[in-house]
């Protein structure tokens, strides 16, 4: 971990549907395995493990409330390349009050995570208009949860987080991706019960896409926790097999959600 400073913290956003977007941090200690912001890393980390390091914006928040005086209002995106609530969070508490600024200034905001952390900030989030937020669970069981994305919440907390969010009122949704093969699909209809029963209504989909450096710490995960899914992988992502795994998933993802009563939207 390092403490370190910015001189602007709201950027511009690639996605269509956010004007800005805003990261607290640099790199994330939930070390996800899959994660293409590793990226990141080779600014000022090159020969780091992604998960292993960690700047924290230290005068964020204060940026964040001058970027957004001179800024013409639109939705934010928190956050794009980290996780905004990741353990840090709890000792820093940058994204909460970059939370105040956003609520004081009137900015609409969708906030992403995979962290229960977010519950600390519920009242507040409860009263920002415009506010969204999504979570990120495309894992049910804890075992494949611990292989996959070591630091991050236990799903069941993740799922109480979803079900406080909803009883507040605030438009909740759930990200399921990346879509890991053999793992995600392993209990569909287990998996958008549970959502179901936590309040969800909608969720978004997005396929495992291999880039940013992020194959040869899954196939490392897959060998250690998963022997039996190392040739199907291989066949998807060493040979280019993936494409028709991915469109056969999607129907079977809509017949599962659609019997738990969800709408599901695409990425891919």
């Amino acid at each position: 971990m390092k403490e370190v400073t910015c001189r602007t913290i709201l950027s511009q956003c690639g996605l269509q549907e956010f004007s800005y977007s805003i990261n607290p941090y640099t790199g994330c200690g939930h070390g996800c395995v899959y994660c293409y912001a590793r990226f990141m890393g080779r600014y000022g980390h090159p020969k780091e493990e992604w998960g292993t390091f960690v700047d924290v914006k230290v005068n964020s928040p204060q940026v964040a409330r001058k970027d957004l005086e001179d800024s013409k209002p639109g939705r934010i995106f928190l956050s794009s390349v980290t996780d905004p609530y990741q353990p840090l969070e709890g000792k820093y508490a940058l994204t909460q009050k970059i939370l105040g600024a956003i609520k004081d200034y009137g900015y609409p905001v969708s906030i992403f995570t995979k962290s229960s952390l977010v519950q600390r900030d519920l009242k507040v989030i409860a009263g920002m208009k415009g506010a969204e937020f999504w979570h990120s669970i495309s894992i049910l069981d804890e075992k494949d949860r611990k292989a996959m994305e070591p630091g991050s919440s236990p799903v069941h907390e993740r799922l109480e987080t979803l079900r406080l969010f909803s009883e507040a009122g605030i438009k909740s949704y759930v990200f399921v991706g990346p879509i890991l093969p053999g793992i995600t699909d392993r209990d569909l209809p287990g998996l958008f019960r549970n959502l179901r029963e936590a309040g969800v209504r909608e969720i978004l989909a997005d396929r495992l896409n291999i880039k940013c450096g992020n194959l040869q710490p899954i196939m490392k995960a897959i060998k250690e926790h998963y022997p039996d899914l190392v040739e199907k992988y291989k066949e998807l992502f060493v040979m280019g097999g993936d494409s028709f795994y991915f469109q056969d998933i999607k129907q079977r993802m809509e017949r599962a959600a659609k019997e738990s009563g969800l709408r599901v939207d695409w990425c891919y």
